[in-house]
């Protein structure tokens, strides 16, 4: 799929790139997309919501570049239903907000109480993914071979991060049985009433779930400010395909020929980019490195003449929470643009959307975003949250 705010990798010391001009262009191009895909988002929630993720990522850049009272105060952002900025602080002398609203220039930003450090939060929330994932690895190798260590694999732990009151959280992947018990449990503990009364059955179910956090703590790692829950549903990060080439659209990858028979895998196409290797720079587009390996050659469609050859897999990794590959461009007829195209509702019309610029690297929650894929076209919806984690292919991966 092709999102309307992604990041473009670009050189940004390439002096042929005016990157004032391309972020201007993107912003017209996102508002004037924006009102024609939705009648019922006003101009000047667009013009806000616009603006408030500039002041979140100037945020963001501040508290990552300088440690001080910001960082240890600043507890999260997201963007209200008028699209201003709401950010959370959890100081009460008022310098953060001084600092955010005179010194970052945010000047239409709302302010409420938060919870605890978003920079902590976050440093906890890497280092439980980390965790997760080296162990993952560890258990999927055999180099761990421990049967306490695969069943809390088997229990898929994940990571769920709540922006608004800044909590991490690690779920465990368990049996209907195992949720309604930890419910339970957990109803009686909140309302502070007397321990549960649990049958024979329910004992036995929390006693598996309290095995699976002293498993967690024991091989991944063990963290004060985290809570652990229990879900009985899957949680897997589905990878969407699409089918014609362009940012969001399908390629072919030849996988192997046997008999004069192509196998290959269709893979939708990422973003272009700049790769780096052996001092050399090589250009060419992102792909998923799930359905790729090292070598292949890559093609437009199913038709492999050498006229729809797009080049070849130059670098793969899949696997430790990296599923991407980089295709190098052979073909000097395959033009490198990097503007994102959707398709229109009517197959085969098609509409340039626009243009990567670089300089955002995360949204807020509740931001309005576009989404270009094969069946469902032109699509938007709002950001739930910003951090993601969950197994595909019994892979762990996280955002």
């Amino acid at each position: 799929m092709a999102c309307a705010v992604p990041i473009y990798a670009s050189d940004p010391a390439d002096p042929e790139f005016d990157w004032e001009a391309c972020a201007s262009e993107v912003r017209q191009t996102y508002l004037s997309m924006s009102e024609e895909a939705c009648d019922t988002v006003s101009p000047e929630y667009l013009n806000n919501s616009y603006e408030a993720n500039a002041y979140y990522d100037c945020i963001l850049k501040y508290i990552e570049a300088a440690p001080g009272e910001l960082r240890e105060h600043f507890s999260g952002a997201f963007v209200n239903d008028a699209g201003t900025l709401v950010v959370l602080l959890c100081c009460t002398t008022g310098n953060c907000q001084n600092i955010i609203s005179n010194d970052l220039v945010c000047k239409n930003a709302l302010f409420e109480a938060g919870n605890g450090s978003y920079y902590e939060a976050k440093k906890t929330l890497d280092a439980v993914n980390a965790g997760i994932a080296q162990l993952q690895t560890q258990v999927s190798s055999g180099a761990v071979a421990d049967a306490d260590a695969a069943a809390l694999m088997d229990a898929y732990p994940r990571t769920v991060f709540d922006e608004e009151n800044n909590t991490v959280s690690v779920v465990f992947k368990v049996s209907p049985d195992v949720e309604n018990a930890v419910a339970k449990t957990n109803a009686i503990s909140h309302n502070r009433g007397a321990a549960p009364v649990l049958s024979e059955k329910e004992e036995t179910a929390l006693t598996i779930y309290n095995g699976y956090i002293q498993n967690f703590k024991a091989y991944v790692g063990d963290w004060e400010a985290v809570v652990y829950d229990a879900s009985a549903e899957d949680a897997q990060i589905i990878m969407d395909e699409a089918t014609e080439w362009r940012p969001g659209r399908s390629i072919f990858v030849v996988n192997t020929i046997i008999d004069n028979q192509i196998y290959g895998s269709q893979c939708s196409t990422g973003y272009r980019a700049m790769y780096r290797k052996n001092d050399r720079t090589y250009r060419g587009f992102v792909t998923c490195g799930h359905g790729t390996s090292i070598g292949n050659s890559v093609y437009l469609s199913t038709n492999t003449q050498n006229a729809n050859k797009i080049g070849v897999i130059l670098d793969r990794q899949f696997g430790g929470t990296v599923d991407a590959s980089f295709i190098n461009i052979t073909n000097a007829g395959v033009t490198s643009s990097n503007a994102i195209y959707y398709t229109s509702a009517q197959p085969g019309v098609t509409k340039q959307g626009t243009v990567l610029d670089g300089t955002q690297t995360t949204v807020a929650k509740n931001s309005l975003i576009y989404k270009s894929g094969q069946t469902t076209y032109l699509t938007q919806g709002r950001v739930f949250n910003t951090s993601v984690s969950g197994y595909n292919s019994d892979i762990y991966f996280m955002i």
